[in-house]
């Protein structure tokens, strides 16, 4: 993995592809692939916390630095491109994702209690997140 051979880009990652997930843009959540071994490197080895506390301009940084798991519009694949399209979303409106949500879609909706944490005054009415490990069932952590 010292000097991967990474093919150079056939076109550019569109916002289709985006939205499709089709831009190659994967996670990197353990899988062989080269750019799943590099983000991870970028990342540290707790990928749910540092995706969950790292700021989307950050890991939008660190994707841009990671090679694609295929050309962009050639497959599909579940991953990162809706944190880009956030970070497309931050930049061409120059406020953060949360902030435009509230403001361009909660708020004109009147959608008072859609966000992207819940405050502490309204954690009570958080529905409970069940899973399912080893044949038992039991709350989330």
């Amino acid at each position: 993995m010292d000097n991967p051979a990474v093919e150079p880009l056939r076109v550019h990652v569109t916002i289709r592809h985006l939205l499709t997930h089709t831009s190659g843009i994967c996670y990197a959540l353990g899988n062989s692939k080269l750019n799943d071994k590099i983000l991870q490197q970028h990342l540290g080895t707790d990928l749910l916390s540092a995706y969950r506390d790292l700021p989307t301009a950050c890991l939008c940084d660190l994707i841009a630095h990671t090679p694609l798991s295929f050309q962009p519009g050639s497959g599909f694949e579940y991953g990162l491109s809706f944190d880009v399209l956030g970070r497309v979303i931050e930049v061409s409106t120059g406020r953060r994702l949360d902030e435009f949500f509230s403001i361009e879609l909660f708020g004109p909706m009147e959608m008072q209690d859609t966000g992207f944490y819940v405050p502490p005054n309204k954690i009570h009415r958080l529905a409970k997140c069940y899973n399912y490990v080893q044949g038992k069932v039991g709350l989330w952590q």
